[in-house]
């Protein structure tokens, strides 16, 4: 990639009807910024005359504004952050509201560590040590914060169990990190995208107190939290590497109606024996939950090639038959020494599930890419509509040295 000098970090700052707080921002973040090498994004979808607000401050920092008008404000806040980051020059890139609940003088403080610890994402943290959220209204705001954040590292937990505030808006990225990384984001939480889809990337947090907005009002909303469900099953369903576990549960559990389903109609309407009809079922069950798990659980580490996959397939048998065996031998020991026979089989059942599923880890899926395959696994419209917001980061051009201010 040819080198392009540019700052050493692009702020981007979504914006819808900002204009009583724009001038404080610009103001404080040029004090914070004064001798590093900076540029201002704004990313504005207002209808208060932000942009021309924003035009008439004389700031001692490059700024530029893009005003997004009908269909381009789809997607709101997230597809305004994927906007400025395809004309970031910076070699780190900020994400900060534009409302002054995160302050404008940490960004210095995000800046340090991450050259410090040659990080690739630094998050600004209400959840770390010496930070706060006292800024949002009210504790059940507070609560509805902290229950999302807990879900967020539950369901990725390969990615953000180390990771107070998966869900925080105020983080600094390098920019090379999402070079080439399809992000499709669903409504507020570009964070938890980045993170999720972003491979590789060294992640710390650095505390800040999240405080009261200024001038306007919160863009919450109830189907806030809606919208952020449906961003993370979509992240569990096209991100290959996360959440593991709860996708060979539920593989799992389809292979219990496959299961139920084959030995109903082999032993009560065919009337076979009830052996064969036991073997057949539960032969099909595996198959099922092999073919799932080898396209849905482990899709980037599937192998190649019909030798391959018939040797994968066997070694699925030989995890599963371990499994078998590993809840057996628990329910035994556990009736031995005392256990009544319910709470042993529900202890053994879960011994057996973290068998296999460790199996299937360690023995069974373990092809090793030295690109990782990152396709998403649901098709991508060729066409994002608003609610499907699909790009591409690609590295800066030479042509994004342009102007110092850009109006569209």
């Amino acid at each position: 990639m040819e080198h392009v000098s540019g700052p050493a970090v692009s702020v981007i700052v979504p914006t819808r009807n900002e204009r009583g707080n724009a001038g404080e921002l610009i103001e404080r973040l040029a004090r914070a910024l004064a001798g590093t090498p900076a540029e201002l994004i704004f990313v504005d979808d207002s209808d208060d005359g932000t942009p021309e607000a924003i035009a008439a401050l004389h700031a001692p920092i490059e700024i530029r504004v893009i005003h997004r008008q009908g269909r381009e404000r789809s997607g709101g806040l997230s597809t305004a952050v994927l906007r400025g980051l395809s004309i970031a020059r910076g070699e780190y890139v900020c994400i900060m509201d534009g409302d002054l609940q995160h302050p404008p003088e940490q960004v210095p403080a995000l800046l340090a560590r991450a050259r410090e610890r040659d990080l690739d994402v630094v998050i600004g943290s209400r959840h770390a040590r010496g930070g706060s959220n006292t800024g949002l209204d009210g504790p059940w705001r507070r609560f509805v914060s902290w229950t999302f954040a807990t879900v967020a590292r539950l369901l990725f937990y390969e990615k953000l169990r180390r990771i107070r505030d998966p869900l925080s808006g105020f983080m600094l990225v390098r920019r090379a990190a999402l070079d080439g990384v399809t992000m499709r984001p669903v409504g507020y939480k570009i964070s938890l995208e980045i993170l999720i889809r972003a491979a590789g990337s060294r992640v710390e947090e650095v505390p800040y107190a999240f405080t009261e907005r200024g001038a306007g009002e919160s863009k919450a909303r109830i189907g806030t939290g809606l919208t952020f469900i449906r961003h993370a099953l979509t992240l569990l369903i096209e991100v290959p590497e996360v959440g593991r576990f709860w996708k060979f549960g539920f593989v799992g559990a389809s292979g219990v109606a496959v299961y139920m389903a084959v030995l109903w109609v082999l032993s009560g309407t065919l009337d076979l024996h009830t052996a064969l009809a036991w073997g057949a079922a539960a032969e099909m069950a595996v198959l099922s939950n092999f073919f799932l798990n080898r396209n849905f659980t482990w899709f980037e580490r599937r192998s190649e090639g019909p030798l391959q996959s018939a040797l994968e397939a066997a070694r699925y048998h030989g995890a599963a038959a371990l499994s078998v065996g590993a809840n057996g031998a628990a329910f035994f020991a556990l009736t031995r020494v005392g256990v009544d026979t319910l709470t042993a089989g529900a202890v053994s059942v879960w011994v057996g599930v973290a068998t296999s599923f460790l199996g299937a880890e360690k023995f069974v899926f373990t092809t090793r890419r030295r690109v990782a395959i990152r396709r998403a696994i649901l098709p991508q419209p060729e066409e994002p509509d608003g609610d499907e917001p699909v790009a591409t980061i690609e590295p800066p051009a030479g042509a994004h040295l342009a102007s110092r201010k850009e109006h569209r």
